[in-house]
């Protein structure tokens, strides 16, 4: 993946893989250890920072968290904090960094945890990767799959995957993940990225009443926001003073 970085130019993002499913709370915090004064004196303990953990601060990159759903649930306590905060007792990630999940359904066909737990589900935008068979297709060759294999799938594409592995997200609202919702509007995000990342965030159904609400015809405004948000609507106040628009609400 490539970005341009505000000081260094284009530049690539860095990538850390994590299988939480093969990990030890001591794997993910780090083991605990002395700290020791100038006298060589121990004085106190702390955690030894686990070397994958990236360091230089002008780095950008994705550290990737598998298999959640396959972690134990001490792990997963231990996550939270890296998750939300992006910190991990003293250690904080470099701001460029940003913390990705990916798991299976919790199906008949997966054995996993449970982790329908809402203060966990709200760490996260849940998207929902059902990959098609041209992408499939695509992967095949770029793998170098063999193409007695790949031309099999092209003629028969119901055989990619059992339809089994359908499933629905279960994503319900919550007043911590409509702090994330804000974050998006107050970021300008593009209409439509917006409406992805909020269903993934609070839902399809308050997404779209909320998306509704947003295209809905113009509304008066609150004595409040004229005088604590004059800035942010301004422009409207004027378009509303204008004779052709003028609005007595």
């Amino acid at each position: 993946l490539q970005y341009v970085h505000p000081t260094k130019g284009k530049t690539s993002y860095d990538f850390i893989d994590l299988r939480l499913g093969n990990m030890e709370v001591g794997d993910l915090l780090g083991l605990a250890d002395f700290e020791e004064d100038e006298n060589g004196n121990k004085i106190a303990t702390k955690f030894m920072r686990p070397s994958w953990l990236p360091t230089d601060p002008d780095s950008c990159g994705i550290l990737f968290l598998d298999e959640i759903n396959r972690a134990r649930r001490d792990v997963l306590q231990a996550a939270f904090q890296l998750v939300l905060d992006k910190k991990i007792h003293e250690y904080e990630l470099p701001k460029g960094w940003v913390v990705v999940g990916a798991c299976n359904p919790n199906t008949d066909e997966y054995i996993v945890t449970d982790i329908g737990d809402a203060a966990f589900m709200d760490r996260f935008c849940h998207i929902k990767l059902t990959p098609t068979v041209s992408e499939w297709i695509d992967h095949a060759h770029t793998a170098k799959f063999d193409s007695d294999i790949i031309d099999f799938i092209r003629e028969q594409p119901e055989m990619l995957a059992s339809k089994g592995e359908d499933f629905d997200l279960e994503v319900t609202p919550s007043a911590r993940s409509w702090e994330f919702i804000n974050r998006l509007v107050e970021s300008k995000a593009p209409i439509n990225v917006l409406q992805e990342l909020a269903i993934g965030i609070v839902g399809t159904t308050a997404a779209i009443a909320f998306m509704e609400s947003r295209r809905s015809a113009d509304k008066p405004f609150k004595a409040e926001q004229v005088l604590k948000e004059f800035s942010k609507i301004k422009k409207k106040i004027e378009k509303y003073s204008n004779p052709k628009d003028n609005r007595i609400d």
